[in-house]
Parts: structure tokens; C-alpha cells; sequence
């Protein structure tokens, strides 16, 4: 009897613990990052031990990444994932930031939060792309705000697990030159740091073909939007001296991809460590 009470005793405390962690709390944590873009005075609340990097970078404030630089979004454009089931949301964007000239321009910047159930942020990964992070760089081709799709609810009941899975096919189809697995919809636009580059998330792959490391997931089990955080591994694929550093958002309708937007920035170092460790999902 004392080991049922102990048993239900845990499950009750879990299963509290686990609905704590809401989408209106997640959305009010990344409100707090984006206010003071809006003209709010008040910065985030953040836990003691809060864990902040910004393009594979650790940093030791909040004051020292590109939150502090940013005065303003740049425009309305967004893609939100909010992710209950880790107590994360992440957030793709446009900011308008201060140069060390004092001038303004624009960024391409995507942030990944975690949260405590009281919403005090336990870490926070910047992806901060600027002109010459990339050849790629049209922040003013972006529409304005972005496209209903990546804001409608999906159809269906897709869970986490299986976003991430169907998401995940698409590094693999990288790392593997094959995208013949990747279940797409009638078009799959892909558009990178502004340009797009294909109309189809599976033909072609072979030309890009390269591993793809460090793979961490926000998935959204109402909008079927999915963050996947990677690393194309150019040096240990292709020799190079750096490696592409990306956030893909992708968008999964009807367990079908029809769309990804990419940030990402060029990084150098041999060999890549990833600050945040190996990620899951990888393979």
C-alpha cells in the first residue's frame, strides 16, 4: 500500500510538473526576449545558472549578446514553435541591430528559449546572422508579416515524437545525398537567409551531401512547426575551414513537409564543438 501511495503520489506530482510548462507561459518567456524590441523597459527573467550562447559562443550575460544590440525588429516577419513537452519555444525573426560604428542593419536572428515552470529562462542559443555571415544574406526579401502557413494549426494529431522523426529526414536525406524518404506535400519551398533556393525539400540532395551534427528540436505539436538546430560539417565532409551553422524551421502539414526557412551563418574552427554538447535525433 505504501509503495502504491508513493507511486501515484509520483505520477500526480509528474503529470502537475508537466502541464505546468503551457504554451501562454512559453509565449509570455518569449515575449519578455522581444519587449524591449517593442519600447518595453523590463528585461527577461532569468534563472542563476541560465546557459546562454549565440553562434556556438558562450556567453556570461544576456548584456553581452545580440538582445542588448537589437533596437528594434526590423519587420513583422515571424515563425513561432512552441514546444510544452521540453518547456521550450524558439522564435525566427528580424532585428535591426547597432554596428560598433553606431550605425543600425538588419539581422537575421533566431532564438531558442527553455524555461523553468515559473518561466525563468535556463538557456538561451542566439543564431545572429549579419551581413557576411553568408553569401546569403536578403533580409528585405522576406514578406512582411510571414505567410498564414507557418501560423495555422495543423490538421490531424501529430506528436512530437513523430514531427521530429518526419523533420529529421531531411539532415539525413542531407548527410545521405538522398531525399527520397522525405514525405513532401505539392511544393516544399526552401528559402535560405532570405533566398530561395529550391521549390522541393527531396531532389538534388547528392550536390549537398555532407554530415550534419548537433541536432536539437523544438516541435510544435498545434502548428506543426519544427526548429531543428544543425551543424553541415564541411570540414570533415568536403575539407574545408569552416562549417555552416543553421536553425531550420520546418513546416509539417498532414505528416507532409511544405516549407523550410533557414537562418544561418558560417563558422570557423577545427574541429566544431558544439557548446551545448551533442545533440539528439542525430543518424
Amino acid at each position: 500500500m505504501h509503495l502504491l501511495s508513493v507511486l501515484t503520489a509520483f505520477t500526480i506530482h509528474a503529470s502537475l510538473n508537466s502541464a505546468a510548462c503551457t504554451r501562454d507561459l512559453l509565449q509570455k518567456s518569449l515575449d519578455s526576449f522581444t519587449a524591449k524590441f517593442n519600447g518595453a523597459g523590463s528585461a527577461p527573467t532569468v534563472a542563476p545558472n541560465v546557459k546562454i550562447s549565440q553562434n556556438n559562443i558562450l556567453l556570461t550575460s544576456l548584456n553581452s549578446s545580440a538582445w542588448a544590440n537589437t533596437t528594434s525588429l526590423y519587420s513583422a516577419f515571424k515563425i513561432i514553435a512552441i514546444d510544452t513537452e521540453i518547456c521550450s519555444i524558439a522564435r525566427f525573426m528580424l532585428g535591426k541591430q547597432k554596428s560598433e560604428n553606431g550605425t543600425e542593419a538588419p539581422a537575421i536572428m533566431s532564438v531558442r528559449i527553455k524555461t523553468t515552470e515559473t518561466g525563468e529562462w535556463t538557456e538561451l542559443e542566439i543564431l545572429n546572422a549579419l551581413k557576411g555571415s553568408h553569401a546569403f544574406f536578403k533580409p528585405d526579401a522576406y514578406s512582411n508579416p510571414a505567410p498564414p502557413l507557418w501560423s495555422t494549426p495543423i490538421a490531424g494529431n501529430l506528436s512530437r515524437s513523430e514531427l521530429q522523426r518526419i523533420a529529421n529526414l531531411y539532415p539525413s536525406g542531407i548527410q545521405a545525398g538522398d531525399g527520397s524518404a522525405i514525405p513532401q506535400g505539392d511544393t516544399c519551398p526552401r528559402i535560405e537567409n532570405g533566398v530561395q533556393t529550391t521549390t522541393t525539400c527531396t531532389k538534388g540532395l547528392i550536390a549537398f551531401k555532407q554530415i550534419v551534427r548537433e541536432r536539437r528540436w523544438v516541435a510544435d505539436t498545434v502548428s506543426g512547426v519544427v526548429l531543428g538546430a544543425f551543424y553541415f560539417d564541411k570540414p570533415a565532409s568536403r575539407g574545408l575551414t569552416y562549417g555552416l551553422w543553421l536553425n531550420e524551421y520546418f513546416k509539417i502539414e498532414g505528416g507532409k513537409m511544405v516549407g523550410i526557412q533557414a537562418a544561418m551563418k558560417e563558422l570557423g574552427g577545427v574541429p566544431f564543438k558544439d557548446v551545448w554538447g551533442d545533440g539528439t535525433g542525430t543518424g
